[in-house]
C-alpha cells in the first residue's frame, strides 16, 4: 500500500473533503491528538464527547473518568505517564 506522503493518509481513507479543515481533538487518556474523523471511539459524559486513539484508552475512560477530566481533584495532569497499555 503507498502512503500519500503529502498529506499523511493512506490511499482509500475517508477524511476531510478538499479545503475543509479537520477539527483536531485530544485523547484525554493518552494525550493524543488526532482528527475527530478518525477517532476510534467517542463517549459523551456530562454533556461534552471525548474522543479517542484506540480502544483501550475508551475502556480506560470509560472505568473512571474523573480521572482523566481536567479541573478533577485526582486528575492525570500528565496523561502519558498513565495511559493504559496498548
Amino acid at each position: 500500500m503507498n502512503l500519500d506522503i503529502k498529506s499523511g493518509r493512506f490511499p482509500g481513507k475517508t477524511t476531510a473533503k478538499p479545503n475543509e479543515e479537520e477539527t483536531l481533538v485530544r485523547d484525554p487518556v493518552c494525550g493524543m491528538s488526532l482528527e475527530q474523523s478518525n477517532a476510534v471511539g467517542r463517549v459523551k459524559h456530562k454533556r461534552t464527547h471525548y474522543y479517542f486513539c484506540s480502544p483501550n484508552c475508551e475502556a480506560a475512560f470509560l472505568e473512571n473518568p474523573l480521572k482523566y477530566l481536567p479541573g478533577v481533584e485526582g486528575h492525570n495532569e500528565n496523561p502519558k505517564a498513565e495511559g493504559p497499555e496498548s
